[in-house]
């Protein structure tokens, strides 16, 4: 990974490059903005005047690497993903096929041999949406220890078949999981408790465009919480459903904001919503 370097105060892009990257002549610092290798927390910046803040982290975009890839953002400590539907985050004993994980494994190692990543969280296999995955072993662990603390918001859009009677509510649910691997809404609290947020953003009378938002991140917490509603997600056979306009599973992460472990930095990640989600409406 290329070398990184922190914004100890507010200053613009071009005066910040002329004091703390000496080792680089003021022709390629020029060249290096105009050809969109200066890199200001993984996103590429070209104007001259870019304000950056104290804490932003300055770096050089590194040699492209071919993938099919949706990366979202990337440095030396996290890389963040927009998951295609259809294909499993990680392998299980019945799936050895093709996975998410196989992919970004696969493209760190393209960089470095020794580059390895880690599972922090998982979508099923037929949402898509934002996925973060950790290069070290410790801060995998350190998310999964402090989730709620370094997790502030995860927000998805949904549709569902029907309508919910009320246009925005709370589900509070607790969860178990059979041998089936089917997870069910119990009566006890023996489960693990759930906490899903709903607001219907549109309907037209058959469908609902929904967005939630998790207080919990249980397995397929979203699907089971749709199903209590009476309102099962589209595609989602599983759980109830039976049309499937949109020939895929109706729901999207669309929104991950979380405190980086290590700069200890505010990111916020956002999936646009796929436009056939927009269709039915």
């Amino acid at each position: 990974m290329s070398k990184q370097y922190e914004v100890k105060k507010e200053i613009i892009l071009k005066d910040f490059l002329n004091q703390y990257m000496s080792e680089y002549s003021k022709h390629k610092k020029k060249s290096l903005l105009t050809n969109g290798i200066i890199l200001v927390n993984g996103k590429v910046k070209t104007q001259y005047n870019y304000l950056l803040k104290k804490g932003d982290i300055i770096s050089l975009k590194e040699k492209t690497i071919p993938t099919t890839l949706d990366i979202l953002y990337e440095d030396n400590d996290i890389i963040v993903v927009n998951k295609e539907a259809g294909i499993l985050t990680i392998g299980t004993d019945k799936h050895e096929e093709n996975t998410l994980y196989k992919e970004v494994s696969r493209y760190v190692k393209m960089k470095k041999a020794s580059n390895r990543i880690f599972i922090v969280h998982r979508l099923d296999k037929d949402t898509s949406g934002v996925i973060l995955f950790c290069k070290d072993q410790k801060l995998k662990r350190q998310f999964q220890d402090h989730w709620n603390e370094l997790v502030q918001k995860r927000e998805y859009i949904g549709i569902t078949e029907n309508i919910p009677k009320q246009k925005k509510g709370t589900v509070i649910q607790y969860l178990k999981e059979n041998e089936k691997y089917m997870v069910y809404a119990t009566n006890d609290e023996g489960g693990k408790k759930a906490i899903t947020h709903y607001e219907v953003l549109k309907s037209n009378g058959k469908y609902a465009l929904v967005r939630f938002e998790l207080e919990t991140g249980r397995k397929n917490q979203i699907r089971v919480a749709c199903k209590s509603l009476g309102c099962p997600l589209v595609g989602d056979k599983k759980y109830g459903a039976k049309e499937n306009p949109i020939h895929r599973l109706g729901l999207h992460a669309s929104t991950f904001v979380c405190m980086h472990p290590v700069t200890h930095q505010l990111l916020n990640f956002n999936c646009k919503t796929p436009k056939s989600f927009y269709h039915l409406f």
